[in-house]
């Protein structure tokens, strides 16, 4: 039986979840993957999971990316349970919380920036003087 510090296991965890894998997606590759030897037990699951977000925590303060990373995995295990419970209006909401984390969305000052700023097109418009025509 595989142990919960099977690094194996772990890194398979890992890949998964970086993936954004739900539950379910997970505990399948992990029979896939051990069923020509005894698969590990749900117990032995939950504790590399656990060491997998302790790597996480541990390398928070060192790398950016991962951290990135993880909100991007953890955005898609959320989307996947919304849409698997058929909570439509919460997957609309975190997919676009998922769009906004991979820059899909202009910022608003840069979309404000290419707009013409309303003021200026307000006192262009004052600024014309009237031309009276003879008939």
């Amino acid at each position: 039986m595989a142990s919960a510090c099977d690094p194996s296991l772990v890194e398979l965890l890992h890949q998964f979840l970086m993936a954004g894998a739900a539950r379910w997606q997970i505990e399948q590759a992990v029979a896939e993957k051990y069923r020509d030897a005894p698969a590990p037990t749900k117990e032995q699951i939950d504790e590399a999971y656990a060491t997998v977000v302790e790597n996480w925590i541990a390398d928070a303060d060192q790398d950016p990316d991962q951290i990135h990373a993880y909100h991007l995995a953890l955005r898609k295990s959320l989307l996947a349970k919304a849409i698997l419970i058929n909570d439509y209006p919460t997957a609309a909401r975190i997919s676009q919380d998922l769009a906004k984390l991979q820059d899909q969305y202009q910022s608003a000052r840069v979309a404000a920036a290419k707009r013409p700023a309303r003021q200026s097109r307000i006192d262009r418009l004052r600024g014309r003087k009237p031309s009276l025509h003879v008939v």
